[in-house]
């Protein structure tokens, strides 16, 4: 069975927190979050039913750890843009990636 497409909308819900994280300074919650979900991707991807699309997963786990790194280091604009670009990659490739 493939879960991959249940997954990834799992992680969108735990995304949707990272505004009301952000406002209230919440880093180190933030921090924990895309770190889980860039684990949870690399565990799930081998569900993927359309391995042409492996490197985009590979690209939102990556940007998701990046994410945690830049919060580490106190670089929130670089959250900022990480977070939003795992978003739109998430976004075009949505319908393809399952």
């Amino acid at each position: 069975r493939y879960t991959l497409e249940m997954e990834l909308e799992e992680f969108g819900f735990f995304l949707s927190a990272y505004e009301y994280l952000k406002k209230i300074g919440n880093w180190e919650l933030i921090e924990m979050t895309v770190k889980t979900i860039a684990q949870e991707i690399h565990a799930h991807k081998w569900d993927m039913q359309e391995r042409e699309y492996m490197p985009v997963l590979n690209l939102m786990a990556e940007l998701m750890e990046d994410a945690g790194d830049a919060g580490r280091a106190g670089d929130y604009e670089t959250v900022d843009f990480l977070v939003a670009e795992y978003r739109a990659i998430y976004s075009e490739y949505a319908e393809l990636i399952y």
